[in-house]
């Protein structure tokens, strides 16, 4: 009887505990992200740092730039890109320089052009203040959600919470976001990244193919179309889901690893994720599969999903 009570007992407590699991991951699932909404404006922002001041922060720039002012964007835009010579610039007092500082860190990390970016002030108040003018940004700007979503969201998504960010995941994927008081950490993952990607393209040729349709023989200002063609943007999306996505590195020799052939996808409420991409050792050679941390069909629905 006691033994009977005892197993009874115990079989209550892993339901509560499996309870408990379903629900923190129900919380910590942020899944589905919401659509890009201008395709064109992020990928002509993509190398050009003037472009994403005026576009994206209406609001700070809405004087006229300076000569100095645009050398000293094009110098920020070269060195974040290319990162070949240290510079420094001295601007007077109240020009905007800590402004455009601010800007152009928010647009190297978006872009992918800086993995990782020190910020140093007259002291440690005024460099924590820096960081925290950035963070506002991030989370408060609405441009920078509808364009960036895959890394704004999650952001967005922690209510400015540290401890959010320890279990949040998109599909079942850690976004590895970090949210401190020093410190901030875009948290992308492979499977919002191609997402991404795909309704980028998919956007982008809609709008390209409907211009097309409407356009009038006798077609005025080119301005008024977009400026890019098909190609061009799946050149550009390439682009940036290099620089973007990563892959860890070999288990043999921890040699870099390379995407080999196309990944293989799946859908999950009308969304094609990747769970498995062929990856290969540009260093020994060594092939293998990089999985995704779970795997979803329409049949089956993770455990977190709220419906």
């Amino acid at each position: 009887m006691a033994k009977s009570a005892s197993t009874s007992g115990q079989r209550h407590r892993n339901l509560v505990a499996q309870k408990s699991r379903v629900n923190t991951r129900s919380v910590q699932e942020i899944a589905p992200l919401p659509p890009m909404k201008n395709p064109p404006r992020r990928i002509k922002a993509r190398k050009d740092l003037r472009y994403f001041c005026t576009e994206y922060f209406p609001a700070k720039f809405k004087l006229k730039f300076s000569s100095y002012h645009e050398k000293v964007i094009k110098t920020f835009q070269k060195e974040l890109i290319e990162g070949k010579e240290k510079v420094a610039l001295a601007m007077p007092r109240g020009s905007g320089k800590t402004t455009l500082v601010q800007t152009a860190v928010i647009w190297a990390v978006l872009f992918g052009h800086c993995r990782f970016i020190v910020v140093i002030g007259a002291s440690k108040s005024d460099a924590r203040k820096i960081i925290d003018n950035i963070k506002a940004d991030l989370i408060g700007n609405k441009r920078l959600l509808e364009d960036f979503p895959e890394a704004i969201y999650p952001l967005r998504k922690l209510g400015g919470s540290a401890l959010q960010a320890r279990g949040q995941r998109y599909l079942g994927e850690l976004t590895n976001v970090q949210w401190k008081p020093d410190m901030v950490a875009l948290g992308v993952t492979s499977n919002a990244i191609f997402y991404v990607a795909k309704k980028w393209l998919k956007t982008t040729m809609s709008k390209k193919k409907t211009n097309e349709e409407t356009m009038p023989e006798t077609a005025g200002n080119e301005s008024d179309t977009l400026p890019e063609t098909s190609d061009e943007v799946q050149a550009e999306t390439a682009a940036t889901l290099e620089t973007a996505v990563s892959y860890p590195p070999c288990r043999e020799c921890g040699g870099e690893s390379k995407p080999v052939g196309e990944p293989i996808v799946t859908t999950y409420r009308n969304i094609e994720i990747i769970t498995k991409q062929l990856v290969k050792c540009s260093k020994c050679g060594l092939a293998r599969w990089n999985r995704s941390t779970e795997k979803y069909t329409p049949a089956s629905r993770p455990p977190c999903s709220p419906n």
